[in-house]
């Protein structure tokens, strides 16, 4: 799942109210900015490598490495 994906998600759900408390949410356990972690969401910026690892915690494990950064974390062939 992508950063997005989650996010509308999570939105749709009634966990957050908006997009951008998710971001709020999500920047703040990984300690980012919020516009850095929208972004990441629109993918017009990179997640870094020092941050996969933790955005797949904040997201529960949706959004998994291997989505966020296929040329760090390949996925793992059946």
């Amino acid at each position: 799942m992508t950063l997005i994906e989650y996010g509308r998600k999570e939105k749709a759900l009634g966990n957050y109210r908006s997009l951008n408390e998710i971001w709020g949410s999500i920047a703040q356990e990984l300690g980012v900015s919020t516009p850095l972690v929208k972004l990441w969401a629109h993918k017009q910026r990179r997640v870094a490598d020092i941050h996969v690892i933790n955005l797949e915690k904040a997201t529960g494990g949706e959004v998994a490495r291997h989505h966020t950064r296929p040329d760090i974390y390949p996925p793992e062939e059946a």
